[in-house]
């Protein structure tokens, strides 16, 4: 298994350990019935002292956390299609009228953000694994690529430079996340038009959502850390919004390949904080255990999330004093 031990936004080697996840689950597969050999892999969340990014401690092989029973799919969420439209929305506004040559989607899934931005572009190509062993799409409108980016080859696979690239929860999961943007934007073409969306480190703060540290989300960006890595890489920011719908408030950034960096340098979380915010997550937890074991007439559980592993972990149960757990 591989690991982090310098911030791959900043570069720097200070690095913090603010929590330990022995065994943590993983999310998003699923199992006729328990399987060892995915109940657990030790895991941890590191922040950078210099920048304040957060990053995962241990990359788990993404041909383990993107197994074959890997479940999400957009057009399956309703939370993540109202997510898409969003973003839609956003980048439909910093477009304003233009089209582009060539659109790329960087963690396309089931393609349907890129359908819904079609009309902004003459030439549609999504790049996504979940393609790999899969027939194109019927119609012949959408290029597919079923390569992990890092397999990319942006010339030969998509045919040319993009100028307009788009990525929704995506670039939290790319391990050398400077190496691999760093690809796109010289593969892109001049002034090419980046429009990323992110779940936001602020949010998972604010609201002290740590079930939300999980072994596929690698990178844990605030607007100060994104900011900084497009500095890094010579990139220009534009604007930036939050939708608070999403994940409790998701990281949408537009940027623009551009010779001149952004100055800005605004400092991140800290260590301090995270620690601070960890412990009412706990304590937020222990309280929702205790009325859960003190209940004295039948539960329900309202939801099977891809998520519920990681919630079941840090409350220390298997739930198993629920009746069931409802889900359609």
């Amino acid at each position: 298994m591989a690991g982090l031990r310098t911030c791959s936004v900043c570069g720097s080697d200070a690095l913090v350990a603010v929590l330990e996840l022995p065994g943590l689950p993983l999310t998003g597969l699923y199992f006729e019935a328990r399987d060892p050999a995915h109940c657990g892999i030790d895991q941890g969340l590191d922040i950078c002292d210099e920048c304040g990014h957060g990053q995962l401690r241990h990359i788990v092989d993404p041909r383990i956390v993107y197994a074959d029973s890997y479940a999400h799919r957009s057009t399956a969420s309703p939370i993540a299609m109202a997510g898409n439209d969003f973003f839609a929305e956003f980048l439909t506004e910093i477009a304003a009228g233009a089209t582009f040559e060539r659109i790329v989607e960087i963690g396309c899934n089931d393609l349907y953000l890129l359908n819904k931005i079609a009309p902004l572009g003459k030439s549609l190509h999504g790049i996504d694994p979940i393609w790999r062993d899969r027939a194109a799409p019927p119609g012949g409108t959408i290029n597919t690529v079923g390569k992990f980016i890092e397999d990319v080859d942006f010339s030969g696979d998509i045919g040319g430079a993009p100028d307009l690239v788009v990525a929704a929860h995506c670039f939290e999961h790319i391990d050398d996340i400077a190496a691999q943007l760093g690809r796109l934007l010289d593969a892109a073409a001049d002034d090419a038009l980046f429009v990323v969306e992110v779940p936001g480190f602020e949010s998972l703060l604010r609201l002290c959502r740590f079930d939300q540290v999980f072994h596929q989300r690698i990178h844990y960006f605030s607007l100060a850390s994104f900011r900084r890595l497009l500095r890094r890489l010579g990139a220009a920011y534009l604007t930036h919004r939050f939708n608070y719908r999403y994940w409790g408030g998701t990281l949408l950034v537009a940027f623009r390949k551009a010779a001149k960096a952004d100055p800005a340098c605004a400092a991140g979380p800290t260590p301090a904080l995270v620690a601070a915010r960890l412990k009412l997550f706990r304590l937020q937890l222990e309280q929702a255990a205790a009325l859960l074991d003190g209940a004295n007439q039948p539960v329900f559980g309202f939801g099977a999330a891809q998520m519920l592993p990681v919630l079941a972990y840090h409350m220390h149960t298997d739930f198993n004093g629920l009746e069931a757990v409802l889900d359609d």
